[in-house]
Formats: structure tokens, sequence, C-alpha cells
């Protein structure tokens, strides 16, 4: 039986500032600065100026010169989405503050590529079985997990890229394509994220106990801005792991790609009109076939394999919202490739991105010549500007252009309250409970100071722990020393 998922999102905004002052790395610091002294700002005792965990269970950090949001831990893709789409009014909220208090225009963007060969990570966690992990990080990379795996990742795209005006690449030039990410990832497997950027990212901080669960960390997918195709990623993902970890797949020829997934990456990225076909090969053929299939044939198969996987599965889901969650990830999904596949693209405007984002460059286009300057202006950065007076996207979600998923009351809630389940809800009520007693925090660990001594409540498990046990002793204990000893009784 497969893990439980727990899934969360790192997402890297761009910042650029009207001004010489200040100049974006002491912006952010003023915005964590600001959040600090916010009730969003939750950990003001331990915050550094360059990182602050907040009342929703996420974190706001300082990283390589941009603010990087992370959601909490969710329990299933629905809130994902949620939790994701908080961050960016989050961050949004902390520019349009900064820029007040330094008589400055703060502007902000959700997406991967400035155009000009600098990307910015979305990466995504996702809790799997330690077992699977040491496959897919160190496996060989013709095993039939590690095909499968990097066949899928490659392929996903096609629905949830997050769509670019131009190439990056040089030697493979294109006036559009699917995912903003795919031109930056050159290399099978590693443990880099700033240079030589893999597929399968080898990174083993599994931020709980190793032997229980590990943390696996993606870092080829895109930024989304529209809601369906940020529940599409988390969701098929998550379902993919829980098929290999329940070994689905031994029985079931899937077609995997013949050729460097790296490369197969930046090639279907630039099939916009999905016309390619491509060298597959059966993972129970070991090799020794080669046909070819089209990315919406490839997608089919594997979204078919999921969809009997879940049906199966369905049972094992801890609550009815989780199995909702997963039920509407596929329902999504089969409508997106259906229209796809009938050549409806326009049916999907405002559910993938990059479809949308690509109707929006061909109607731009018609309305006279332009430069591709102006076309990655309108485009790339119009899209993804987070400031709701600005933002296209914002202006075809007032316009209801665009499909929802979550409300805007989940949104705003979403800000300031954590997860209902989980260890990130756990996290902020001890938080809440201590406030001034923080000396450290991390997603797997708090230290409590109390006179001169330290306590440590160490989260050995991102799942949580049982929440009536956790209340009483919280309820119950007046100190962090009182806490820590119920604590230990609580994670034994």
């Amino acid at each position: 039986m497969s893990l439980p998922k727990l899934m969360g999102t790192e997402t890297e905004y761009n910042i650029y500032i009207d001004g010489i002052n200040p100049s974006a790395s002491d912006a952010i610091n003023l915005m964590i600065n600001v959040l600090r002294g916010e009730p969003l700002g939750l950990d003001k005792r331990a915050a550094t100026p360059t990182r602050c965990f907040l009342s929703n269970g996420g974190l706001l950090y300082k990283d390589v010169g941009a603010p990087e949001y992370c959601t909490p831990e969710c329990p299933n893709p629905r809130d994902l989405v949620v939790f994701d789409k908080a961050g960016e009014q989050i961050v949004q909220d902390l520019a349009k503050k900064v820029s007040v208090l330094s008589n400055c225009k703060i502007s902000i963007y959700k997406k991967c590529s400035d155009g000009f060969g600098n990307t910015s990570g979305c990466h995504e966690n996702y809790s799997v079985d330690p077992t699977l992990f040491s496959t897919l990080t160190s496996g060989r990379p013709d095993s039939p997990a590690v095909a499968l795996w990097t066949t899928f990742l490659a392929i996903r795209q096609v629905l949830v890229g997050g769509g670019k005006v131009g190439s990056e690449f040089n030697d493979m030039p294109c006036p559009f394509q699917m995912s903003q990410r795919a031109d930056f990832i050159v290399a099978f497997r590693n443990n880099k994220t700033l240079e030589d950027r893999p597929i399968i990212q080898t990174r083993d901080e599994a931020l709980a106990n190793g032997n229980l669960v590990k943390r696996l960390h993606i870092i080829c997918g895109d930024a989304n801005l529209c809601e369906p195709a940020i529940l599409m990623k988390s969701g098929l993902t998550s379902l993919m792991l829980m098929a290999m970890e329940d070994d689905y797949f031994r029985e079931r020829s899937l077609p995997v790609f013949a050729r460097k997934v790296p490369q197969m990456l930046r090639v279907i990225s630039r099939d916009v009109n999905l016309e390619g076909a491509y060298d597959m090969t059966a993972v129970d053929h070991n090799g020794r076939s080669i046909f070819q299939l089209t990315a919406l044939e490839i997608l089919g198969q594997y979204l078919s394999a999921l969809n009997e996987y879940l049906n199966e599965v369905r049972d094992q889901f801890e609550t009815v919202e989780n199995r909702g969650a997963y039920d509407q990830t596929m329902e999504i999904s089969f409508f997106s490739l259906n229209n796809l596949v009938n050549r409806q693209r326009s049916s999907l405007f405002g559910i993938c991105d990059w479809v949308t984002k690509l109707i929006l460059a061909e109607r731009f286009l018609k309305r006279g010549a332009r430069s591709d300057e102006d076309l990655r202006s309108y485009v790339d950065m119009g899209y993804a500007n987070t400031d709701q007076n600005s933002s296209i996207y914002a202006e075809l979600v007032r316009r209801g252009l665009v499909k929802r998923v979550v409300s805007d009351e989940d949104i705003a809630r979403a800000t300031n309250i954590p997860p209902s389940r989980g260890r990130a809800p756990q996290r902020v009520k001890i938080m809440h409970k201590f406030p001034d007693n923080i000396k450290y925090v991390n997603w797997d660990k708090i230290t409590l100071v109390q006179s001169d001594q330290e306590f440590s409540i160490e989260f050995d498990t991102p799942f949580g722990y049982n929440e009536q046990r956790l209340d009483e002793a919280l309820g119950s204990a007046r100190t962090p020393e009182e806490f820590s000893r119920a604590w230990k009784s609580l994670a034994e």
C-alpha cells in the first residue's frame, strides 16, 4: 500500500524595482521585516532578515535575490491549489507595503523565465516511500521505474506547461512553447538547482525520519496561474508516485521515451500543434522494440492507467476531501486531453496556462505587427503579473474567463490559516502557544527556550500526530518544559 501523499510547492517570484533604491535584495529584506510585524509572520522571535514562517504553516524567505514562498505541506491537490494561490496574494501584498514605505514601485511576477536566459524555479515536493526514492534517485537510468517516471515528467507539460514566447535554448529556436522551464533542464539526474538542472533531482533532505518517508524534490515543472493546471500538476504527479509505490505498472505496458528525456522535454515543449511522433519503447520490452506515438497518445495512455489505479484504490484515501480532489484531477485532465485531441484548443482557455497564453499571443498579433519584445512583454510579463490591477490573468478572472477550482474566500483564508491536517497546523498551534519562547523553527523541528534551557520539539513524521492528544498537551502545558515532557509521550 502506498504512502499517503503530502505535497507542496516552492515558488521563486520575480521582483522588479522601478528605481535604484531599494535594491531588489534590500526590498526582499524589507518585505520580510514587514512580515515580522504582522500577525501573518508567526515566528517573530526566531525569524531572521531573510526568512519567516507564516501563520498559514508556510514559509517566506530570500533565495538568490528572489522572494520565495513555500506552501505548507498539503494533504491533497486541491489544498495545494489554495495555498499556492495564497502565496501570490501574500507576496504581492508585502511588495505593495514596501513600495509605500520606500516610495518606489515593486512589481512581482510568477513565472520561470525572463526571456533572456535566466530562470527561476517552481519546485515541487512529495512524500514518498524510501524504497521508491532510492530507485528514482540512484537506480539505473533504463530501469522500468526510472523510465516511466521521467517519461511522465516530460509528457505532463502538455497539460500543465506554463507557456513561453520564444526560446532560450540557442540550438532550438521557436516562436512559442509549452514550458517555461524546459530550456533549462539539461541533465538527467543530479542534486543541482542553479546549473546543469536535472529532470530527476537527487536531493536527500527528508525533513522527517528518512527511514519512514522521503521528500522527493522536483525542479522541472513550471509556475502556474491557472488553478486547474496546479491541480493537475500536483494531482497527477501524486497519483503517479502512489501507483509506482504499489508497483501498479508491473503488469501494464506503458510507453517510455527511447531517447534522452531532457532532450525530449525541450522537443515536446515546442510541439504546440501536437503533431510530432516520437520513438518509444514499452517498459516490458526491455528496449527491444521501437514504435512511434504522438504526445497526446502517450498522455492518453498514462491518464488511462492512472484513472484505473485511482478507481482501484479510492477506498484507501483517508478523507472524502482527498478522494474528491483526485476525482476532480482526473475529470479536468480527461476534459483537457479530449479537447486537445479534437482540436478544440479554445475550450482550454483559462484551464491550461500554455494554451491560454498562446491564444492571447495570437490575438495580440492580429492587432498588427509587433516586435518580439512587445509580444513577450504582453504575454509573458503581463500574464504573470501578480498585481490585481494590471495583471492580464487577474482581468481574465474578473471577466469569468478562467475555470476556478477554489474560491476567493478559500484563498483569503489560506493566507492566515494552515491546512486542516498534517503537521503544519500542529506546528502553528505550538508557535501560537509559545510565541515568546521560540528560538528556532524548521519544517521538522521547533526549539523552545525557557530561562537558560532549550527544549526541542521534533516532528519525525510529516503526517502529524494525534490531534486530540496534542490539543490536550498544549492546553495543560504552562511552560515549554511541561509541553516538552508531554510531547515526548505524544510522539512515541
